[in-house]
Order: structure tokens, then C-alpha cells, then sequence
């Protein structure tokens, strides 16, 4: 009921905190990489560190629902599912608290600013994290159009490399009756829509499979005596491979500097939101599938990674770590839909995959 955008995660960590504390963690860290949070659970000196990680931030996205529970911060809802990724990593702590492991330490990991690609990095580069040097990391996220409770599998990559690219263009204003005495950036952002989207494959069967999507486009104010000097146009970038992302980077920024050339404009390239791409570790698989198998859930693989980006791609860069999904039901609303809601029949499996991963890894590794 109150969603916080990326990077500005204070109050739900709080709840979060004031929820946690009372499951008698060995310590809790906040203030992580931003409004980051770890609860710790340490058993033992010796043995493996797990680190279970979800995702505290919700999206721009005005709540649509009638729900008892629906958003009351007007322009801001979890419409990604964060709020039930938190509900089931909460959902360990009273679980871990009454555990009588001899060796080991988990950690629960509260990540800001999944979606605008800078938490997870930032969670790296706290020292705090990189002093627990964990031996596993996992995670989930709910998958609607998959079967409920379903466990999917992608045994390497996971997910494309994911970048956002926003070109401004400045030009010279001058009044709508003499145009020709200014420099209206209007048709070239109408060419390099163009010639931009062109550069997408969007045959993700092959290597060379690439998107490019406008997603924002803005020229000059809504004033109509003007003909304006300035604008801007964003883009995503989503292939499977870092080589061929910074293809298009140089492929884009070519095009750009050609097209503001012919119309006399000067130009910048800003790059946002570079997430990684995902690849599984074989040896976290593993633990999920067994994890999954003895919790009674059905395990699909999937044969080619999924087209969205999730910034997990930095833990899987550094760790052994690996991202699996949670089938929220065939006729669920896809992610990002105004009217999607996570099903809360997930959080019960999704408590015992984790729970079975981290007694495995535990009592056997």
C-alpha cells in the first residue's frame, strides 16, 4: 500500500526493519547501496554464506485495481511483483530464527533500485557486502504466463544485456511564423526514430537477436507561437550478447552524429540503465531444481532467455548466483500491466523453495 520508487526506498525499508528485527537476526545492516538492507542469520564460523536476495522498489505506474490493498501513493505501484519477492524473503526470517544449524550464515538481502539497473551494483561495492564473500546467491521472480507455483529453470543466460540511450538534440528557437530563422530539431528526431528502430532483429532464435524500442520522445513546449529549438529522443537496447550491445551503442551514436550534421544540430548521447545480462550458475541450479523437486513443485526449462533485463546480472558477473522463476499462473497479467497484481498464492512456495535450498546447502555442501 506504500510503494517507493527506485532509490527512494526509506519507509519500505523501515516496515521491512520493524518487521525483521522481532525474528532475532544475528545483526542487521541498512542503509546499503541506498536503502539496502541485510539480515543476517549466522550459525557458524565455518560453513557457506548464502545471500537470498529480492527487490524493495516499485514503478511509476498509476495503481488501476479497486484492491482493499491497492497503492495509496498516487503515481507509484508494484506493479513487477517486488512487494511479494519482499513478502517471501520476509517470510524466512521466523523460519531462520528457530533453526539449530551448527555451521553456515544467511543473509537476507533487500535490494534498492532494481529497476533503474543501479542497485544490485551498488550493493557490490559496499565493503560491508564484499566482506561476507558469499558462496551462493539466489533469487526469484514471479513469471506471469507460467503455470502456478511452477519452478523455471534457464541453465545459462537468463536475461539480455539491457541499456537505455537518451539522445538530446539543440538546435536555435525562434517564433512558429519564421521558422526558417531558427533550427527545429523535429525532423531529425523524426529520422532517427526511423532509421534507429530499424537496426532491431527481433529474431531472439538467433545470436545476433537485437531490440531497439522508442520509448520517450519530447520536442520543444506545447506553446504554439513557438517553433522550438530543443528536444530529445530515449531508446531501450536489449541483445543477448555485451559485443553486440555495444554494436549498436557505436551503430547509434554514428547514426546520430550523421543526422545532426545534415540538420546543423548539436547533439549528446547520455547511456541509463545498463543491466548485465544474467548467467545462471550451474552449480545454484543444481540447488534449485533439488529444492524445488522436494517441495512438490513442477520444474519447466526454458530455451531461450527471457527479453526483460533485472540487475541480478551484477551478482552472476561476481558470484556464484542464479535467478529462477515462479510461475504466477497462465492467465495472470503480464509485469508492468497497470492492473497486475502478485498473487499471494506464491508466497507459501515460494518460502519452502528457499527454505529446502538453504537446509541443503547447509547440511550436505
Amino acid at each position: 500500500m506504500y510503494p517507493d520508487l527506485s532509490g527512494h526506498e526509506e519507509n519500505t525499508a523501515y516496515i521491512l526493519y520493524e518487521f525483521l528485527s522481532k525474528y532475532n537476526p544475528t545483526g542487521i545492516i541498512k542503509n546499503l547501496g541506498g536503502y539496502g538492507m541485510l539480515v543476517i542469520y549466522e550459525f557458524g564460523k565455518e560453513g557457506p554464506v548464502i545471500v537470498i536476495r529480492c527487490d524493495l522498489d516499485a514503478l511509476p505506474i498509476n495503481e488501476t485495481t479497486e484492491l482493499k490493498y491497492k497503492s495509496k501513493n498516487a503515481g507509484v505501484s508494484h506493479k513487477c511483483g517486488h512487494d511479494g519477492h519482499m513478502a517471501i524473503t520476509a517470510g524466512l526470517a521466523p523460519w531462520l530464527s528457530e533453526q539449530k544449524f551448527k555451521r553456515g550464515k544467511v543473509v537476507l538481502l533487500f535490494q534498492p533500485a532494481e529497476e533503474t539497473a543501479v542497485g544490485a551494483k551498488a550493493v557490490l561495492e559496499e565493503k560491508v557486502f564484499q566482506d561476507l564473500n558469499p558462496d551462493y546467491i539466489i533469487g526469484l521472480h514471479n513469471l506471469p504466463a507460467y503455470p502456478l507455483s511452477s519452478v523455471i529453470v534457464a541453465e545459462g543466460q537468463m536475461s539480455p544485456a539491457v541499456t537505455s540511450l537518451c539522445i538530446k538534440l539543440k538546435g536555435k528557437v525562434s517564433h512558429a511564423a519564421q521558422p526558417e530563422k531558427g533550427n527545429n530539431p523535429t525532423l531529425a528526431i523524426s529520422t532517427l526514430n526511423l532509421a534507429i528502430t530499424k537496426l532491431s532483429n527481433p529474431d531472439d532464435k538467433s545470436e545476433a537477436y537485437s531490440l531497439v524500442t522508442p520509448v520517450h520522445t519530447r520536442i520543444g513546449t506545447k506553446d504554439f507561437g513557438i517553433s522550438p529549438g530543443e528536444g530529445e529522443v530515449n531508446f531501450t537496447i536489449r541483445t543477448w550478447s555485451d559485443e553486440l550491445l555495444e554494436t549498436l551503442r557505436e551503430e547509434i551514436t554514428r547514426i546520430t552524429d550523421d543526422t545532426c550534421r545534415l540538420y546543423a544540430l548539436k547533439y549528446s548521447v547520455v547511456e541509463h540503465d545498463y543491466f548485465p545480462a544474467i548467467q545462471n550458475d550451474r552449480a545454484c541450479n543444481k540447488i534449485i531444481r533439488s529444492a524445488a523437486a522436494r517441495s512438490g513443485l513442477k520444474i519447466l526449462d526454458i530455451e531461450r532467455p527471457f527479453p526483460f533485463g533485472e540487475d541480478f546480472g551484477w551478482f552472476t558477473r561476481k558470484y556464484k548466483a542464479s535467478l529462477f522463476g515462479l510461475g504466477a499462473g497462465e492467465d495472470a497479467l503480464p509485469l508492468h500491466h497497470a492492473d497486475y497484481d502478485f498473487n499471494d498464492e506464491l508466497i507459501s512456495p515460494g518460502v519452502e523453495i528457499f527454505k529446502q535450498a538453504i537446509s541443503e546447502i547447509i547440511l550436505q555442501v
